[in-house]
């Protein structure tokens, strides 16, 4: 059985340090007044970078639950706003998102090995009760 792992340890590693980047970046933009005016397109960018980073992790934002929605796109628009983005909300976000992504795999796995134990009893049954039938009908 193969253990889901979307997000592994240097994947999550990287996220944050990009993250942690785009901050540091709006924060310095921000004490020299220039991020007043332009920290919103790094947000934008930002914010494109780690949706498609998600995706192409197999991380879904719309999957019914509205946990990663909220964790990522709720910092996504707080940092819209002028001047709050001194606070890093990307980085908080990232992390939250990642921590969700790796509980939901936690319990992916889990269900999956509860499956698996299961189907193979059945079959190890299925197999008990042939041997059975064939052993009266000989």
């Amino acid at each position: 059985m193969e253990k889901r792992d979307r997000i592994n340890f240097v994947k999550a590693s990287f996220m944050i340090a990009v993250a942690i980047f785009f901050d540091i970046l709006q924060i310095i933009l921000l004490l020299l007044f220039i991020g007043l005016f332009v920290n919103w397109i790094i947000t934008a960018v930002a914010g494109i970078v780690f949706y498609l980073w998600f995706r192409l992790s197999d991380v879904s934002f719309f999957d019914g639950r509205s946990t990663k929605l909220l964790a990522s796109g709720g910092g996504l628009l707080f940092e819209l706003f002028p001047g709050f983005n001194g606070i890093p909300t990307m980085t908080i976000s990232v992390i939250l998102t990642i921590l969700i992504v790796k509980k939901e795999d936690a319990r992916y796995n889990i269900m999956k090995r509860e499956t698996s134990e299961k189907q193979r009893a059945q079959a190890a049954n299925d197999n008990q009760r042939a041997v059975e039938n064939m052993s009266q009908a000989a």
